[in-house]
């Protein structure tokens, strides 16, 4: 066992994406094979961007509330983003934090979907089917759109941490780039 644990990795937070070339699920450039997943209430929106090697984000203060800089945001390149806690059973917890547009869309309708027959109470998240990619033409390029459907409300699993999606500072808006 390594004593700093840097080589070791238990599921705890890795980051998950839908890859576009791919249609699969990837943690970094690894297919990750998922069926069912849950994704954590408690997710933000916000705006993302990818510049010089690193990714910014600027968070919304509630959820799907817009950020009062929008045309700012989007005039300097940032793209509507989100960042929810996933738990696929049988492999972990993963963050699923994207600022592509087709996932974006995929997220916004799987969760619309479930919140159509949230419960009032109690500790339930949303169960979602993974049912493969649909090829898409987007200007000039094709990719894999992700197919997910709302299955039910589950009680959460005590394996499902709720993790506070504190990125360290490294991925937020304490970090963005130089004006």
């Amino acid at each position: 066992m390594s004593f700093l644990q840097l080589t070791e990795n238990d599921n705890s937070q890795m980051y998950i994406k839908h890859g576009w070339h791919t249609g699969y699920f990837m943690v970094g450039d690894d297919m990750i094979e998922v069926t069912h997943f849950m994704l954590d209430t408690n997710f933000k929106t916000g705006y993302g961007k990818f510049e010089d090697g690193q990714y910014y984000y600027r968070w919304d203060e509630q959820q799907g509330a817009g950020n009062p800089d929008k045309d700012k945001l989007l005039a300097d390149g940032y793209k509507r983003a989100f960042e929810a806690p996933m738990y696929i059973k049988g492999k972990g917890n993963y963050v699923w934090q994207r600022f592509s547009q087709n996932e974006a869309q995929a997220f916004d309708d799987a969760m619309s979907k479930a919140w159509q027959s949230k419960p009032a109470t109690g500790d339930q998240v949303p169960v979602f089917e993974y049912t493969g990619s649909k090829k898409v033409q987007a200007g000039q390029s094709k990719g894999f759109v992700p197919l997910i459907e709302f299955v039910k409300w589950q009680e959460r699993p005590a394996e499902f941490v709720n993790m506070s999606l504190d990125t360290g500072g490294q991925k937020d808006e304490n970090n963005l780039p130089p004006e």
